[in-house]
């Protein structure tokens, strides 16, 4: 299979994204005891804003392929047909991975789960109808603080957003063209204001991914180079804005409440849009090392598969030492027992993760693909740009 092209400060930022809501999760999945180490550690520290990185990231490597293909079209025919490619490509990138970890994490509430680490049966069927209907992130919302909450699935609220927003963002470029540029900075611009009321837990946050296709968009302008942050080439200057990066997400959603509720969503999107606009000029501006970077290229290259699975497979740890010590179910005895409890679900979790992305995740992203270029054929905004002059959008 062809190496896809990437840029490996993207993949960083996804692996910084998976680590903070993976830390975040520990809290409530996988620690199920509490400590006054752990109480203080996640007063400061919240990890929920790495989704919008998530966000800013989609955003921006969503709009770099589609928008210069989508220009490209002549008619509205050959636009409709690029756009259903471009549908394709993504339920085949995404639906065969959520299905199976859909499925998977019922089939255990259903017979693995004496611990109750899996939740309630309804629970986890009322999120899998939510998510298979795309809408898990309005649920989310509707039964937030409710026993239906607790379940296994619902990192899908993040994943029904992000299909909103493929479906979306095609038709925004129809029918406003010329004016999606302003449209989007409107969005941008008033969404954070907006979080409040039933959308108070962001639900609908979608500034960091439009966010993300304003970046993509500003690549052909020539003011864009003027910003390439190049002090980053030097060791201190990319500690520290790496630094200041991930931990602006993480004050942000911590107990210290910097920003009144709602209004941390804001931040937290340019927070994400300075990271990814620094990603988007591919000079290896985040890390030089190279056992480091090897280390957070493979998260991040599993990252989607990690997001699903890492609930699944904490609860599925729980399970496995609750059944090797009945006696003791709640507290586990000792640090030493502690760390291996912990170690054993995160290298549990990369194995499930590495597992699908070799033989589940990556073959149908390839058969998406062929499928998809029966339609339209896919070219690199490199191919497009050289075939012809384009209109551009600003």
């Amino acid at each position: 299979m062809p190496k896809e092209q990437s840029i490996d400060d993207i993949q960083i930022l996804r692996a910084w994204a998976i680590l903070l809501v993976t830390i975040a999760h520990f809290q409530v999945y996988l620690i199920y005891w509490s400590s006054p180490f752990l109480k203080d550690f996640y007063y400061y520290f919240g990890g929920a804003f790495g989704v919008d990185l998530f966000f800013a990231i989609s955003g921006f490597v969503i709009a770099k392929s589609l928008l210069p293909t989508l220009r490209n079209t002549q008619s509205t025919q050959e636009f409709f047909q690029a756009v259903k490619a471009f549908w394709i490509r993504r339920i085949w990138r995404l639906t065969p991975s959520s299905l199976l970890w859909i499925v998977l994490p019922l089939l255990l509430c259903l017979g693995f789960n004496e611990s109750g680490a899996f939740f309630s049966l309804e629970a986890n069927l009322r999120m899998a109808a939510a998510a298979l209907l795309k809408v898990s992130n309005f649920y989310a919302r509707t039964v937030w603080g409710q026993p239906e909450y607790k379940n296994v699935l619902s990192p899908y609220w993040s994943l029904s957003l992000e299909e909103q927003f493929y479906f979306i963002l095609p038709l925004l470029v129809f029918f406003f063209r010329r004016k999606l540029i302003p449209l989007l900075l409107l969005i941008v611009s008033i969404q954070p204001f907006l979080h409040h009321g039933y959308f108070a837990l962001g639900v609908m946050r979608s500034e960091a991914l439009f966010l993300g296709v304003l970046i993509a968009i500003w690549q052909s302008h020539p003011t864009y180079n003027h910003w390439n942050p190049k002090f980053l080439q030097h060791a201190f200057p990319r500690v520290l804005f790496s630094w200041i990066i991930i931990g602006s997400l993480i004050l942000l959603n911590s107990q210290i409440k910097l920003l009144p509720p709602g209004y941390s969503f804001g931040p937290a999107a340019l927070v994400s849009g300075a990271a990814v606009l620094a990603a988007s000029f591919n000079q290896n501006y985040f890390v030089k090392t190279h056992w480091l970077k090897s280390v957070l290229l493979w998260i991040g290259s599993r990252s989607y598969g990690l997001y699903l699975i890492h609930i699944p497979a904490f609860a599925a740890s729980r399970e496995i030492f609750h059944r090797g010590n009945p006696q003791n179910p709640v507290h586990l005895q000792g640090d030493f027992a502690i760390a291996f409890f912990v170690i054993f679900a995160i290298l549990f979790t990369a194995f499930l993760a590495e597992l699908n992305y070799r033989f589940f995740e990556l073959p149908l992203r390839y058969k998406g693909k062929a499928i998809a270029n029966k339609y339209f054929p896919e070219k690199t905004p490199e191919q497009i740009l050289s075939s012809r002059e384009l209109p551009a959008y600003h």
